[in-house]
């Protein structure tokens, strides 16, 4: 029953993310407005869903989830997931911010990942505000990225509960990301890091 206009009381929970505990609702003074989730993604439109997370990953807490679009295709989970890719301690892609994912899927250039290495240097110095130099600078910055190496690769994809160092223990016990494919729940268990939720999570 939390309130647009809500006092709130909260906690720091890991590191610096302020969780909100609950609402403080003696303190409300009749201007507050309760506040209705959304039922359809704003980018595509689909229905959402309520994704609620399980006893592993809840860790004890209370019952708790996340609204998802679940359109593949969604215009805006595939510009974060891109945006992702190109990220830092992903591939790593200088110069790929959100602005120019943006600018190239605007103009038809890239729908996925892949596309992002069938670039040239003539169609990014054609974009506007870009220029022959930052074209060129780019081109380099994508070459540089297929140096990263598997772990940042499988990073990259954005599967869900798969952060940086589960990537790499995964790349160091499978010694490929193509030997993954083949890889059963169960044997992604063995590896130290990776629990239930990962394992299901890379094997789909």
């Amino acid at each position: 029953d939390i309130r647009i206009g809500d006092t709130v009381l909260i906690r720091k929970a890991g590191e610096i993310i302020p969780e909100i505990v609950r609402s403080v609702p003696e303190k409300r003074c009749g201007g507050e407005t309760p506040f209705a989730m959304p039922e359809v993604c704003p980018s595509c439109g689909e229905k959402l869903i309520f994704d609620r997370l399980d006893e592993e990953d809840m860790a004890g807490e209370s019952a708790c989830g996340a609204l998802r679009c679940i359109n593949p295709a969604c215009p805006a989970q595939r510009e974060r997931r891109l945006i992702h890719f190109a990220s830092k301690g992903a591939m790593s892609i200088d110069g790929m911010g959100q602005r120019i994912v943006s600018l190239l899927l605007a103009e038809n250039l890239i729908a996925d990942a892949a596309d992002i290495y069938t670039l040239t240097k003539e169609q990014l110095a054609a974009l506007p505000r870009l220029g022959e130099k930052s074209a060129e600078n780019l081109i380099a910055a994508i070459e540089s990225s297929r140096e990263a190496g598997a772990a940042r690769l499988l990073y990259a994809l954005g599967i869900r509960h798969t952060g940086e160092i589960a990537s790499a223990s995964i790349v160091n016990h499978f010694g490929s990301v193509e030997a993954l494919f083949d890889a059963t729940e169960e044997q992604l268990c063995e590896i130290a890091d990776i629990g239930a939720v990962t394992a299901a999570a890379v094997r789909e």
